[in-house]
């Protein structure tokens, strides 16, 4: 019986402990698809789609030359020698192969500057984030709608303020 009550006396110290210790345990939660959506998230949006629009135009003519080369040898090789005949496959060829690697390069290219202004995003919003949660004494700022976040109080929600801070910097 003693024992039983040593026992619970220690869970229950301990409960109280954790409870003493989460008190002290601030945590902040940050909600990257609205931060995604802010207005510097529009401008670099909006930047990559012009990057594509620009390279799909201009990948567009090169394939409307290609048909067009295409089209013509097909009309043409009839009457076209042999010779003829394969120096135009080689050359439809050499174009196409040109092609898929101006395709090639305009993804990578996209790819890239996704990737750069992601980084400097990144590091914005992270610096934005680490000077809220020292203001706000948190110990941990996690992303909302992430595995393992199931709920969370709107008072340790920072994104208002991060975003605010971020569109600050759109100006």
């Amino acid at each position: 019986m003693k024992q039983l009550v040593v026992g619970l006396t220690v869970i229950g110290c301990l409960g109280l402990a954790g409870a003493a210790q989460a008190d002290k345990l601030r945590v902040g939660v940050i909600d990257v698809e609205k931060i995604q959506s802010s207005k510097l998230g529009q401008q670099h949006r909006a930047e990559i789609e012009k990057m594509v629009k620009e390279r799909q135009e201009k990948l567009g003519k090169e394939d409307k030359a290609v048909k067009d080369l295409n089209d013509k040898y097909e009309k043409d090789k009839l009457t076209l020698t042999d010779k003829q005949k394969e120096a135009k496959e080689q050359e439809i060829q050499q174009r196409l192969n040109a092609l898929k690697k101006m395709v090639q390069d305009a993804q990578q290219q996209v790819r890239a500057r996704e990737t750069q202004i992601a980084g400097e995003a990144d590091k914005v919003v992270g610096d934005i984030v680490n000077t809220i949660a020292k203001e706000d004494k948190l110990a941990i700022v996690i992303a909302k709608h992430q595995p393992g976040v199931f709920w969370v109080e709107e008072e340790v929600d920072i994104t208002e303020r991060v975003l605010k801070a971020y569109d600050a910097k759109a100006k």
